[in-house]
């Protein structure tokens, strides 16, 4: 029964490591997308922040979800290899 929880609190870690993952190359990204966007429209003037989206939330919730599944796998680690 442990390997079962130990496979989910990897597949924990695996989600959130994937989720850090997602939003850094989301903000990599956008800003260079709006800068091709400004520069098909030729109006206005362009600034990256504008393109800037906030994940600190959902940043968060991934770093929690690495821990926890660190911690989680480390103690059923220790349940299965303590019999």
């Amino acid at each position: 029964m442990n390997k079962i929880g130990f496979t989910f609190s990897g597949i924990l870690v695996i989600t959130g490591i994937i989720t850090l993952l997602k939003t850094t190359i989301i903000n990599l990204v956008m800003p260079q997308i709006g800068r091709a966007a400004f520069q098909c429209a030729m109006a206005g003037s362009y600034t990256p922040n504008e393109y800037h989206i906030d994940f600190i939330v959902i940043n968060i919730v991934a770093v929690c979800l690495i821990v926890i599944g660190v911690v989680l796998g480390y103690i059923f680690y220790r349940k299965e290899t303590g019999k």
